[in-house]
């Protein structure tokens, strides 16, 4: 029988006893029946895996046929341990009624490919020793083999980072320790127990494989677990003070004067004192998160009903805005007859504030869909300078009146093609223009756009009111302004320039803005990618 090092004993022994603690957290704490089920199979191939595994090293040369047999047991066990992983993926964020096929699939080739590696020679053939070192002498069916298994751990890799960028919050939190745990799992296994062995013939790392499985199942029993951390901690606490406690009533039997009976005996009653203290501490401090906890989910609610509420509220005023806006339009344009002056001013009055309504609502709107992840892009070429132009030509004569010089300054040669949503980034630059306006009493805007490397950047300078430095973090949010420019402009609602960069982030762009102070004019600066080659229809 070979002695292996030292280390290789205590960590066969240390994961063993951490699969069992694993194994007993998610049965304890975890609320649903078929993820228990499946994370306790884990367990138990994780053990045969490694075990025998290592049984296989440990037998050696003197009795060759238990070393095979080993051996064979633990590759039987790998396409199952990745097969459950694929199932627990499926279980947790899989929609169970779409894949079935793949599901089959893949359960009907993990079980006869486990099956086939147990009972024939087709993919470990034999095995023979170098002096102490094992070599695996491989089948005709290792590259079958290794395309199933690859196959598995693609398929779970697609359907979790499917679920990652398909949700939010928690679930993606979760999602992510998974991912952490199985790549670190994936990439020891196909180092050292794939390139290691088939290409540089050598299996001296080759438990670093086997043993990586625990990073996997410990990620994924915390991932699994996780809202119920805090009644673990519980547990734990009170497992502490229970070990220690007991020490130090061993250690008081085992005095040898009064003397130091006594002072053990008033240790001991200091430390209960002391343990009782720290699990009260611990259990109040579970309560309050608890509590926390609640009211978090309960305001995550609220602002989804309050998103709810603007985006049914905002579709029922579009409607009549926009027939009014249609009547006023022909009212003001005499399809129903002549119209005297002293009827049409009031009338063209009506209309500014009616188009006013129906910018706040398309603002609201737009706001609800993106806070809900409802905003459709149908994506298309477009030159960013017709867009510029179009939008200087509509705000001219808004700029005339308040007296402004409104400067475009055309490209030194024509910009490349921006792939995107045209009447969203549209939207975007309309409101960073009209924002301009709207802030500077006197003076100029200035629009300029150009290329750098795979950036076009559309350029907005004013001599306007400007903003601090504090207030640069605020412009940018939902219902937030500054404090001279809900002054100067009352009506604004604070949520033009937060859809502006929303609409610009959604096409990986950026927005940013620069001012030296108040009453010093302000600069923003609309950076959007170039160069994609694909059409495409994306949902954000």
């Amino acid at each position: 029988m070979i002695t292996l090092p030292l280390y290789n004993q205590i960590l066969i022994a240390f994961i063993n006893l951490i699969g069992i603690c694993l194994a007993f957290l998610v049965l304890q704490y975890s609320p649903l029946k078929w993820i228990k089920r499946i994370f306790l199979l884990m367990i138990v191939l994780m053990f045969f895996w490694i075990n025998f595994a290592y049984l296989a090293r440990l037998v050696g040369r003197e009795n060759d046929f238990l070393s095979l047999i080993s051996l064979k047991i633990a590759w039987f066990v790998t396409p199952l341990l990745f097969m459950c992983l694929y199932f627990l993926v499926r279980c947790l964020f899989g929609e169970k009624e779409k894949h079935s096929k793949l599901d089959k699939f893949v359960l009907v080739c993990g079980t006869l490919l486990s099956v086939v590696t147990l009972f024939t020679s087709l993919v470990v053939k034999n095995i023979e020793f170098i002096g102490s070192q094992l070599t695996i002498i491989y089948g005709k069916g290792m590259l079958p083999f290794l395309g199933i298994v690859f196959f598995i751990m693609c398929a779970t890799l697609f359907f979790l980072f499917k679920e990652y960028f398909r949700n939010t919050g928690r679930t993606r939190t979760r999602i992510k320790y998974i991912l952490i745990g199985t790549f670190i799992f994936y990439l020891a296994n196909v180092i050292f127990n794939i390139f290691f062995p088939l290409v540089l013939k050598t299996v001296k790392f080759y438990w670093l494989g086997d043993y990586s499985a625990i990073f996997l199942l410990g990620f994924t029993a915390y991932a699994i677990v996780r809202r119920q951390l805090f009644e673990i901690k519980v547990v734990l606490t009170e497992f502490l003070v229970g070990v220690i406690a007991i020490l130090l009533i061993v250690n008081i039997i085992g005095s040898r004067s009064i003397f130091e009976y006594v002072w053990k005996s008033v240790l001991l009653a200091i430390f209960f004192v002391f343990g009782y203290l720290l699990i009260k501490s611990v259990t109040r401090e579970i309560k309050l998160r608890k509590s926390l906890q609640v009211a978090y989910q309960k305001l995550e609610e609220l602002d989804k009903a309050k998103t709810e509420f603007i985006s049914i509220a905002s579709h029922q005023l579009k409607g009549p805005l926009g027939i009014i806006k249609g009547y006023l339009w022909m009212i003001l344009n005499e399809k129903y007859g002549f119209l005297s002056k002293k009827i049409k001013e009031p009338l063209e009055n009506i209309f500014k504030l009616n188009e006013r309504l129906i910018k706040v609502v398309n603002d609201l709107l737009n706001l609800s869909r993106l806070e809900l992840g409802r905003i459709k892009l149908e994506k298309e070429y477009f030159q960013i300078e017709d867009i510029v132009y179009n939008i200087y030509k509509e705000l001219f004569s808004q700029a005339k009146e308040k007296g402004l010089k409104f400067i475009i300054k055309k490209p030194q040669k024509k910009l490349p093609k921006i792939f995107g949503n045209k009447l969203k980034i549209r939207e975007a630059i309309f409101n960073v223009i009209d924002n301009a306006i709207k802030y500077t009493q006197k003076g100029f805007i200035k629009i300029e756009f150009f290329q750098r490397e795979n950036l076009v950047f559309v350029k907005v300078s004013d001599s306007g009111i400007g903003f601090s430095r504090e207030e640069t973090r605020n412009i940018f949010q939902s219902f937030r302004r500054t404090r001279r420019g809900a002054i100067l402009y009352a009506q604004g609602a604070g949520l033009g320039l937060y859809i502006a960069k929303k609409f610009i982030e959604i096409h990986k762009g950026q927005l940013w803005a620069k001012s030296k102070g108040e009453n010093k004019g302000a600069t923003f600066f609309i950076a959007l990618p170039v160069g994609i080659n694909s059409i495409e229809k994306n949902k954000f």
